[in-house]
Formats: C-alpha cells, structure tokens, sequence
C-alpha cells in the first residue's frame, strides 16, 4: 500500500489494483481524522499508525479505516499537546513517538497497559536542564 498526506485527507493506493481510499475528517463520525490537512505520517516498529493533522495525532487503525486514539492540540498545557502544526513524527529507540513544530517538541510515550505520557515543551526543556547540570 501506498499511503498520501494531503490538504484534502490521506489517501490510500494499492498498486497492485489501482484502487484508492480516501480518508477524511467528517464532523458527525467521531473515528474519522482530526482534520483533512495531513501533515504526515509515521509506522512505528510495532506496527502502529500514526497521522498528524493540523488539528492534532492521530493513531489510526488501518485495516478498519478509523482512528483509534486521538491527541488534539491545545494551549493547555495538562493531557494534550501544547502545540500546533507538526512538521515530523518521529519514533526513538525506545518506542517513544516524537513530533517536532516550529516552536518545540512533544512526545507520546505509549505505555502497554494503553496508557499515554504527552510531555510539554515545558517538561521537556527542565528535564534538558537538569540532565545538563
């Protein structure tokens, strides 16, 4: 499969077939993508999907077609990402998800029991400091 990041959605190819599917943000389906404009995309090692939108990460489950968790962007600074407009996902050595904006980074760290740590630019640059003391 080939997969698109778009200002319309994020498309999927079969090369093989040449059929394509369109995934998009619809406002009444609670499981569809955060927002139509696709920043990009990540696989990370165990196979997951991650979609960062202008409006947030999501984690999307390919063979359904549907997002499975969602990480809306916020200026709060509690449970969501502090940011906006991700420019790249990345995944470390350690399976953490990265995702780098003009202004910071933020992390998920997906835990096995489903649980989710989203650091702060915040967070991250006092725990910078402290390992540089």
């Amino acid at each position: 499969m080939v997969w698109l990041s778009t200002n319309q959605g994020l498309f999927r190819m079969n090369p093989e077939t040449g059929r394509i599917a369109r995934y998009y943000h619809a406002p009444d389906l609670p499981d569809s993508l955060s927002a139509d404009t696709i920043r990009g995309t990540l696989e990370a090692r165990d196979g997951a999907f991650w979609v960062a939108t202008t409006r947030g990460i999501d984690l999307f489950d390919r063979q359904k077609g549907q997002v499975i968790q969602r990480y809306p962007f916020t200026r709060d600074f509690s449970q969501t990402i502090p940011f906006s407009q991700p420019v790249v996902l990345c995944e470390s050595y350690d399976g953490v998800i990265w995702i780098g904006f003009p202004d910071g980074l933020a992390r998920i760290d997906a835990s096995p029991d489903g649980s989710s740590v989203i650091c702060s630019r915040e967070v991250l640059m006092r725990d910078f400091r402290k390992q540089a003391l």
